[in-house]
């Protein structure tokens, strides 16, 4: 067996158990396969791990045959008893680990929680491993990576917040816990707000609201984990730019402490993600804005993980919506694969899609028949995630924006998607 530096190991979380997703349990584990294999593409000792699914085998073959030149990916599987793949690990892998593993090995969890460290701590302990994430730390309403952590508590008026103490650029808001602390923070915001679940990723579970009735409305967020209300962000609804592509929002990823690579546009259908687009296409000033203001955050932070921040474009100025931290962002693997695979194609357009019905070797087949895959000249489709009948993740490589865009398209309608 090949002895890894990195180890993936992205297991669903216990937030997630009980939101109605149960592809949850596969989606995070399965999406990084494409990271794993732009990983062994430029060089490293890489292995992965994930729960037992018929589909994932034949994916693992496409990325071997089309990107790999037949190179194998080291995989391991766990028997898929649990929701949480972490729970299948310390069960069942650990002796296998620890063969593995060896003091450069840096294990790579979707989020670091206690389920992760109930296994992890054991081979940082015997073998020296590393842990490259944040600790998550959902209780501490200060800690950055803590949406509650960017606004004052309606509880605690006199408390500074986060993003005070670091002069970051915010929107107006507070955090309310109840329905009557949304209508303190609106009587004090004194126009429309924009409700937001503290814990949560996606954009689901975001409300305008600006009357009583708005909120009464209001779905409010329930924390899986406690089975109570979750606090929620009452912030100013921002007169955010627009363009042909609706709001103008923009996020950028970081890893190993700095940013990683270029301002992203957010494709957002509703309030939630669907996908970017690199570049930005915005201008020089305004990247640079974002630029700094990251700078600025991770100055601060010091993150050891990887996250994302998420910007939105006020009357030409970025302005920063929140900070997504300790789990990597939708961004980061699609980004990741275009480093190793198309380094030198100039546009990238990814989306995720719902998938009615072809395998992964069916869609390959249907992009290269139609010269649509991604080729030799680092143009192309690619299906960075597919989960069947569920859902995916296609990315477009192009010279072009608007090439990009209608590859995409063009795949999009072939596959049926």
């Amino acid at each position: 067996m090949i002895t890894t530096e990195r180890l993936f190991s992205h297991s669903s979380i216990k937030e997630y158990e009980n939101d109605g997703d149960d592809q949850d349990r596969y989606y995070l584990p399965w999406r990084v396969a494409a990271e794993v294999a732009a990983r062994q593409k430029m060089g490293q000792k890489v292995s992965i791990i994930l729960p037992k699914h018929s589909e994932f085998e034949e994916y693992l073959e496409l990325l071997e045959s089309e990107l790999l030149d037949g190179g194998r990916i080291n995989r391991l599987y766990t028997p898929d008893n649990s929701y949480l793949m972490d729970e299948d690990i310390k069960t069942n892998l650990l002796s296998e680990l620890l063969d593995l593993t060896h003091q450069k090995t840096i294990l790579h969890p979707y989020k670091a929680t206690d389920e992760f460290y109930s296994w992890a701590k054991v081979l940082q302990s015997l073998k020296g491993v590393r842990v490259y994430a944040d600790r998550a730390n959902p209780n501490d309403r200060f800690w950055w990576g803590h949406k509650g952590a960017y606004h004052r508590w309606i509880d605690d008026l006199s408390t500074p917040s986060f993003a005070e103490n670091f002069d970051l650029t915010v929107p107006k808001g507070f955090i309310a816990k109840d329905k009557a602390e949304v209508f303190r923070a609106i009587s004090i915001i004194g126009k429309k707000v924009v409700l937001k679940p503290i814990l949560g990723a996606g954009g689901f579970r975001i409300g305008f609201c600006e009357t009583k009735e708005d909120v009464d409305c209001y779905e409010w967020p329930i924390d899986a984990l406690a089975g109570d209300p979750m606090p929620v962000a009452v912030q100013e609804k921002l007169d955010i730019e627009k363009d042909s592509l609706g709001e103008r929002v923009f996020s950028l990823q970081f890893a190993d402490g700095r940013v990683y690579g270029l301002l992203t546009r957010q494709k957002v259908s509703n309030t939630e993600w669907c996908g970017n687009i690199i570049p930005a296409g915005v201008s020089e000033s305004f990247e640079l804005s974002c630029q700094n203001q990251a700078d600025q955050l991770l100055s601060c932070i010091k993150p050891t993980g990887d996250g994302g921040i998420d910007f939105a474009d006020v009357r030409g100025i970025p302005v920063i919506l929140e900070v997504n931290g300790g789990r990597p962002t939708g961004a980061h693997i699609p980004k990741r694969f275009k480093e190793a695979f198309a380094p030198n194609s100039a546009h990238f357009v990814f989306e995720k899609v719902d998938i009615n019905g072809d395998h992964a070797f069916d869609v390959w087949d249907k992009l290269s028949s139609n010269k649509l895959n991604l080729s030799a000249d680092q143009t192309g489709v690619f299906p960075l995630v597919w989960l069947y009948k569920s859902w995916g993740m296609l990315g477009s490589f192009a010279h072009t924006l608007e090439e990009s865009a209608t590859k995409l398209r063009r795949a999009r309608d072939i596959i049926g998607v």
